[in-house]
């Protein structure tokens, strides 16, 4: 208890240096300087998984590292702004969603016209688990009720979820009107009525999610077997997952959707010896980093190269190396 206390002090503590950065314009230093390499991490939404994770890793970094690294986090509306900053080397780390990588890999998609191959693979992640929220007591029980409401989704490519879904099921996109969110903002729109649903990707419990639950009140719209395989005939990097009752206060019941895995990534600028410190301390810290959020526990040696599309940096090779997780 007293090692997670910590560990939520750092957050917290962390937060408020992020909010003191962002309102001086969120600029700082890259590279070496002061006898420390300096990192920017681009981190997603503050309410976010990856943001509380990544507080918990950087604290874990520095202490390890004492006199090695300064390291800001830096927030980012989600996967696909965390691709862009690592491709320009707005930001040295960040985590992405296996459906975004191949494309900011390769330099195509959404990605088209940035310089390729500047994107690596560090660790595998836990999967984004999809989310179809609604306030309590809504009418809307299923994804077919969605059709015609005003719904929040996710920036970047997580907008592009809910049409997906609709298109397995034979739906109509053109009459529903879709807000791209982040998930605190969502979450507030849920909360006042400005929205009637919002669907986003993340790893539960995530905290604006909980405290809407806590304040308001929310329901989880399912996302059957059926659908889920559907939508993995087009989209393979969709799987069938569940959100367990009591995920979530009043959410008393099991919740049936779909998720994806993501992954840590670096830029290939960026030393091999930061990436092989940040994987030797994700690993050798991962019992105290599952106190920060307990999906930050998939952060193993088992799951290190799930669902690899892109090179491993390699910082990360060496450490998987020495490890005897690869030749």
């Amino acid at each position: 208890m007293k090692k997670a206390r910590k560990l939520i002090g750092i957050i917290l503590s962390l937060a408020l240096v992020i909010g003191m950065l962002s309102a001086c314009g969120g600029d700082a230093p890259t590279g070496e300087g002061g006898g420390k390499q300096y990192l920017r991490i681009s981190c997603g939404p503050s309410g976010g998984f990856i943001y509380t994770m990544f507080a918990g890793i950087s604290n874990l970094v520095m202490e390890d590292h004492p006199d090695a690294y300064d390291i800001q986090l830096d927030i980012s509306t989600g996967t696909s702004e965390n691709a862009r900053n690592v491709i320009t080397g707005a930001a040295q780390l960040s985590m992405v969603g296996l459906d975004v990588i191949k494309d900011a890999y390769d330099g195509t998609g959404e990605f088209e016209g940035m310089e390729p191959e500047q994107i690596l693979h560090v660790m595998s992640g836990p999967p984004a688990i999809v989310h179809i929220m609604v306030p309590e007591g809504s009418d809307a029980k299923s994804i077919e009720d969605l059709v015609g409401l005003r719904v929040g989704v996710g920036m970047g490519v997580m907008s592009t979820y809910l049409p997906i879904l609709f298109e397995a099921l034979g739906l109509p996109t053109d009459t529903t009107p879709m807000t791209e969110l982040s998930i605190t903002d969502m979450c507030n729109g849920l909360a006042d009525g400005t929205i009637d649903a919002g669907i986003y990707a993340t790893p539960y419990p995530t905290s604006s999610i909980s405290d809407l639950s806590m304040t308001s009140g929310l329901e989880l719209i399912p996302i059957p077997a059926d659908v889920v395989a559907k939508v993995a005939e087009k989209y393979p990097f969709f799987y069938e997952e569940m959100i367990p009752a009591g995920a979530y206060n009043g959410v008393d019941y099991d919740t049936p959707t779909m998720a994806r895995r993501s992954a840590i990534v670096a830029g290939p600028d960026v030393p091999d010896q930061v990436v092989y410190d940040f994987c030797k301390t994700i690993i050798d810290h991962n019992e105290e980093l599952a106190l920060v959020h307990a999906d930050c526990a998939t952060l193993n040696l088992d799951n290190a190269l799930d669902g690899l599309q892109v090179p491993l940096h390699p910082g990360a090779e060496q450490y998987y190396k020495e490890v005897g997780l690869i030749e």
